[in-house]
């Protein structure tokens, strides 16, 4: 019974982060692209794009699957009625 507690405190914590870092990402991109076409319009410069790394789209595919991980151990057959929707 604790080991099943624990492991839903672990998934849950695993969630709340990786739902954190999606936030803080999806923030960073968006102020980035804002100052980027700011910059590009007061100097009238090319500022490079930049594209993911092979590191980058590893990290985000385990980022992801412990994400899913996460959210398959918080379902129980009690709730699953409120995971429907997804």
């Amino acid at each position: 019974m604790e080991t099943m507690i624990v492991t839903k405190l672990i998934a849950l914590f695993l969630l709340l982060v990786f739902l954190g870092l999606n936030a803080m990402i999806a923030i960073a991109r968006l102020t980035m692209g804002l100052g980027s076409s700011l910059w590009r319009r007061i100097f009238r410069i090319e500022i490079p794009e930049n594209e993911k790394k092979g590191y980058e789209i590893v990290y985000t595919i385990i980022w992801i699957g412990v994400g899913l991980w996460a959210f398959w151990k918080l379902k129980t057959p009690a709730s699953s009625e409120r995971f429907s929707a997804f």
